[in-house]
């Protein structure tokens, strides 16, 4: 995967044209058979793209049925975990 400047202006004007007044939350990529974590390219767009303290990432490993979430604690990117919550 390549994540470039053209890639984020594609999805920023994507973002404003489609669902104007939004906010991206975050983002997610898969890591089939390896597991879940972020690798350093991985932690590069979080720190440079997704800097916003409540933005996350969600890495999915789909070979081992897993994922996880990733979000900001102060300077630090860290699994936080989650909840499922049912309706």
């Amino acid at each position: 995967m390549t994540f470039t400047h053209e890639t984020w202006a594609n999805l920023t004007r994507e973002v404003d044209t489609s669902f104007p007044g939004e906010k991206v939350v975050g983002w997610q990529h898969t890591h089939p058979g390896f597991g879940i974590f972020l690798s350093s390219y991985d932690l590069f767009i979080h720190r440079h793209f997704f800097s916003a303290p409540w933005q996350v990432a969600l890495v999915v490993d789909p070979r081992r049925q897993e994922f996880g979430f990733f979000q900001w604690r102060g300077s630090e990117i860290v699994d936080c975990g989650f909840i499922c919550v049912e309706d």
